[in-house]
């Protein structure tokens, strides 16, 4: 509880800071030196990232919040400086012990990033290969952006002179200069945008190149376990509400960190006027969704009413507030063979919505809609799925996502999962209608593109029952 309290100030006065000790010793020392496995498990969703089991390294790490009791007197309290992990290899580019295991370095840059191996028992990421094309400078530049704790970094000449060590080669400090994030991209058609000699954003960018309205954000976020924020263009013609919504629409799927560069990097697709909806997939990445909604008050936030009360572990009230709340009709958020799901085919049904949070019973109330909202149990009571009808897409969240786990695939993170049968049900529903999406979003991990070959099609099924089969043995 003390370094909690120790976290949650910036800036510390000089009475603050004294008590705020006096409080710390009053606690019992072990409390304090709470590793981040025992943290976990009072935390609900962060131990999905940092499993129990490989927590405590021979370094004993401490809970991550950026300070640490120091020997055995609760009085000294420092700031612990991040170190390199071991596991990096040689080079300029690295991860240090800040890394939260989120995979959104191994996301952009999987040719420099990967998980550290199972036999380091090292719950990070790690940098595995230094960029050495132009397309890995430029994705580990986009890692560094992305990365929610900042836990990439890049050796320079001065601090490790300033520490004793040589300095960098000449190719070395070549190649730090051009992982600057501050510096234009190599490659400027990621962007889609004539060269230019001023910077240019790393974010937004589009998720694979053959997609024209779907992108990545940037700009994750550490209190949503860095999961991934996604910016998707539909043109608002499929609405049968009664308001008047513009021609174009915009739908924020997830919640990047709130910033100043953040806003600047979605306003830059959406105009001044922010985005018109805020898809939040499960409760474990609604961090900072206030914070847009205080921006852009017409922002619309879409939310399932089954991660709400005790699933509602973050104890966030607001939620309560969004203003599209989703329920099951008949008052069981753990069904998916509802009644008035959508009927397809002799296929299970599949409980849907539209943007509004209209109930879609029939196909052809599917076929009008440019965005449909799946129900999608298990990982929490209250996931949700929104398919992007006109490109294929479906962002997942955590019910079907990439883990870099045991060499990487598809998985439905079974260790974290609220309810794993009901969620291999959902899956296996979702399968089944697997003729309406190619390609998957996930909340976490690589971009799943299935459309291009025969192959790749039964490529979605196998890797889809396999992820069934984990969360059912």
């Amino acid at each position: 509880m003390c370094i909690i309290l120790f976290n949650g100030q910036s800036h510390f006065s000089a009475r603050a800071t004294t008590t705020l000790i006096l409080i710390a010793s009053l606690t019992v020392q072990m409390t304090c030196m709470t590793t981040l496995s025992e943290y976990s498990s009072e935390m609900g969703g962060v131990h999905a990232f940092v499993p129990k089991a490989a927590v405590v390294s021979s370094r004993q790490r401490r809970i991550r919040v950026g300070y640490s009791v120091v020997g055995s007197s609760l009085g000294a309290i420092t700031r612990q400086k991040p170190q390199r992990l071991e596991e990096n290899v040689e080079g300029v580019l690295y991860v240090n012990d800040r890394c939260i295991n989120c995979a959104a370095c191994a996301q952009f840059a999987p040719t420099v990033f990967d998980r550290s191996p199972a036999n380091t028992n090292a719950p990070f990421h790690r940098v595995y290969h230094q960029p050495s094309s132009e397309s890995d400078v430029e994705q580990a530049r986009a890692a560094l952006s992305a990365c929610p704790v900042a836990a990439i970094r890049v050796e320079n000449s001065a601090a490790l002179s300033h520490a004793g060590h040589s300095k960098l080669s000449p190719a070395d400090e070549a190649l730090a200069k051009q992982l600057a994030i501050r510096q234009p991209p190599t490659n400027n058609r990621l962007l889609k945008q004539p060269s230019s000699s001023s910077p240019l954003p790393l974010f937004p960018r589009p998720v694979l190149d053959h997609l024209q309205h779907v992108y990545f954000l940037g700009h994750h976020n550490e209190a949503s376990f860095g999961a991934t924020p996604y910016l998707v263009r539909g043109s608002g013609t499929n609405n049968n509400d009664s308001n008047h919504h513009p021609e174009v629409l915009w739908v924020m799927v997830d919640v990047p960190k709130f910033s100043a560069s953040s806003v600047k990097a979605v306003t830059s697709l959406t105009g001044p006027n922010g985005p018109s909806f805020l898809f939040l997939t499960h409760v474990d990445d609604t961090a900072d969704h206030q914070k847009w909604k205080d921006a852009f008050p017409s922002l619309q936030r879409i939310f399932h009413s089954g991660d709400l009360g005790p699933y509602n572990w973050l104890h966030d009230e607001t939620l309560e507030d969004v203003e599209v709340l989703l329920c099951n009709n008949n008052n069981n958020n753990n069904s998916i063979n509802n009644k008035d799901s959508v009927p397809s085919n002799n296929h299970k049904p599949m409980m849907a919505w539209n943007l509004q949070g209209d109930v879609l019973c029939l196909p052809e109330d599917v076929e009008k809609e440019e965005f449909v909202i799946w129900a999608t149990p298990g990982h929490s009571p209250g996931s949700i799925a929104l398919l992007y009808r006109p490109e294929k897409v479906l962002f997942t969240g955590d019910t079907y996502a990439y883990s870099t786990r045991d060499g990487g695939g598809m998985s439905g993170f079974p260790r974290y999962g609220n309810d794993l049968p009901l969620q291999s049900r959902t899956l296996n529903t979702m399968l089944q209608h697997a003729d309406q999406w190619d390609i998957i979003a996930p909340g976490h991990g690589h971009i799943r593109d299935y459309s291009s070959t025969p192959e790749k099609q039964t490529m979605k099924e196998s890797e889809m029952k396999h992820a069934i089969q984990t969360l059912v043995k």
